[in-house]
C-alpha cells in the first residue's frame, strides 16, 4: 500500500519537480504578507511564478513551470530500488552512477528517497502509543458499528522493523535546458546496458 498509495510514482514525479524548482530557484520566495499571500490563486498562480526574474528570463523554466501546475506533463522515473531498512548500510547503491551519468548528459534529474519522504510510518514495539496518524476504520457486521485503530495493528509490513524498506526513485526531464526531447525509455536501456550490468 505504501508503496502503491503513498509513495505513488506520481506523487514523486511531481515532488521531483518540486524539487528541481526550488533547487533552480533560489529567490523565489511566496509573500509573507498574509493578504499578498491568499491572494495567489489557481487563476494568477502562473503570473506568480514568471514574477520571478530567472523563470521570466529563461524558457526552459517557463515551459518548466506551465507543464508542472496546468499541463500536468510529469518527469519520468527511469530507475527505481527499493532496499530493505536492514540492508541500507551493506547493500551499495546505483543511484549515484545513475545520477552522474545523466549528469554528463546534460539531462535535469531529481532523486527522490521514502526515507526523505513526509509520508513515513514507523513501527510501535509492545504497548506502546501509535506514532502514526493513519487509521483504519474497522466495521463490526454484528453491531454495524466500527471502530478506529492505528494502521499499525493491521500491517505487518509497517509493525516489523525487519521489513522496513527505503524506496529510490530517479526522474528525469522531458527535454534538456537546450529544448531537445528526452526518450525516457532509451534512458532507462542506456542505464540497463551500462550501469547495472
Amino acid at each position: 500500500m505504501y508503496n502503491q498509495v503513498y509513495f505513488h510514482k506520481t506523487a514523486t514525479a511531481c515532488e521531483a519537480m518540486l524539487s528541481f524548482l526550488n533547487q533552480k530557484c533560489i529567490h523565489l520566495f511566496f509573500p509573507l504578507d498574509i493578504d499578498s499571500y491568499i491572494s495567489i490563486d489557481d487563476y494568477n498562480i502562473l503570473e506568480f511564478f514568471y514574477e520571478n526574474t530567472f523563470i521570466k528570463n529563461n524558457s526552459f523554466m517557463k515551459k518548466f513551470v506551465r507543464e508542472l501546475l496546468f499541463e500536468r506533463k510529469l518527469w519520468k522515473r527511469v530507475y527505481e530500488e527499493t532496499v530493505p531498512f536492514h540492508l541500507l548500510t551493506s547493500s551499495p547503491s546505483l543511484c549515484h552512477k545513475v545520477l552522474q551519468f545523466l549528469k554528463e548528459q546534460d539531462i535535469p534529474t531529481e532523486l527522490i528517497e521514502s526515507s526523505a519522504n513526509l509520508t513515513r510510518f514507523s513501527p510501535k514495539g509492545k504497548g506502546d502509543a501509535s506514532k502514526n496518524n493513519f487509521k483504519v476504520i474497522l466495521k463490526n457486521a454484528s453491531t454495524l458499528g466500527h471502530t478506529v485503530e492505528p494502521i499499525e495493528n493491521h500491517s505487518n509490513l509497517i509493525n516489523r522493523v525487519d521489513e522496513e524498506f527505503v524506496i529510490k526513485r530517479v526522474f528525469v526531464a522531458k527535454y534538456t535546458e537546450n529544448g531537445e526531447e528526452i526518450d525516457p525509455k532509451s534512458i532507462q536501456k542506456i542505464i540497463s546496458e551500462r550501469i547495472l550490468k
